[in-house]
């Protein structure tokens, strides 16, 4: 990246789903008085499932330049690594919590992966194991499943194959992070 000082001289402030209104306001007015700052995600890229929008749209409004540089993003290294469409296809973030909504948009991502489209989602660690458990109760045999575990780390595993196939042995992936991908074989 260029960055010459010490890291330790460097103030770090974490925005996610947990920082307030007075925080987010302190760290978007350090934004308008410093005009250089970097915006890191930790487990991804920034504004891709990630908070970081808001940060990025004060810029613009201040004037400020916006240089994004390309890092490991669990979604895309998840869906090059699961053998499905990635010509066409649709990140749809978290899922409903749920049971009821969650297998309704499980089965209307399933139409649309037919189309083609493969469909990525996340959800939550602590909530992995019940999606997969709806997954593979509510949608056809024949239809592509990749789970991407612990992408980006040295834990890493993606591996792809039919629900028929997964339900011969499934995973244990509660409290794990995952990203999940659904297809059609081409």
């Amino acid at each position: 990246m260029g960055f010459q000082r010490d890291f330790n001289s460097l103030e770090i402030l974490e925005w996610n789903e947990k920082t307030n209104e007075e925080q987010r306001t302190l760290i978007l007015k350090k934004l308008s008085e410093e005009k250089n700052a970097a915006l890191m995600s930790d487990a991804g890229l920034p504004c891709i499932a990630d908070p970081g929008n808001v940060v990025v749209m004060k810029a613009h409004e201040l004037g400020i330049p916006v240089f994004p540089w390309v890092g490991p993003s669990s979604i895309l290294l998840t869906l090059m690594g699961s053998g499905l469409n990635g010509q066409q296809f649709r990140f749809e973030g978290y899922l409903p919590r749920d049971r009821n909504d969650r297998i309704r948009s499980l089965k209307e991502l399933e139409k649309k992966a037919f189309t083609g489209e493969t469909q990525l989602f996340m959800d939550t660690p602590y909530r992995n194991q019940q999606v997969l458990e709806d997954i593979i109760a509510n949608l056809s045999t024949t239809t592509f499943l990749c789970i991407g575990k612990e992408v980006h780390s040295p834990k890493q595993r993606i591996l792809t194959k039919s629900i028929g196939d997964w339900k011969k042995s499934i995973p244990q992936i509660h409290k794990i992070p995952v990203m999940f991908a659904i297809g059609i074989k081409r």
